[in-house]
């Protein structure tokens, strides 16, 4: 498995937060001397969570977000929080304790 250690970044964040957590939250709450040369935005931990074991990915309204779409018009959008289910499925899945 590649990009081990940033795998492991990640899981630490996803399990200081139960309730469930975006993929730029993730970036954000990441160690910057660990991961910032892999990951720089929501779509590289996305990708690194490819195949995560213990983990839930849902599609839930933005808290109470809303964007305004090229017509005006304003729209409610989703995005994709992750929240663990099994910790130790999460910590085999990078290959050791988390």
């Amino acid at each position: 498995m590649r990009r081990v250690q940033a795998r492991r970044a990640i899981a630490k964040v996803l399990l200081q937060n139960p309730n469930g957590i975006t993929s730029s939250e993730i970036v954000d709450k990441l160690d910057p001397n660990v991961s910032r040369n892999s990951i720089r935005d929501g779509r590289h931990v996305s990708n690194l969570l490819r195949g995560a074991k213990g983990i839930i990915k849902s599609k839930e309204n933005f808290n109470g977000g809303f964007a305004v779409t090229h017509d005006g018009c304003v729209r409610n959008y989703m995005v994709v929080v992750y929240k663990v289910t099994d910790p130790n499925k999460l910590s085999e899945w990078v290959g050791g304790i988390v």
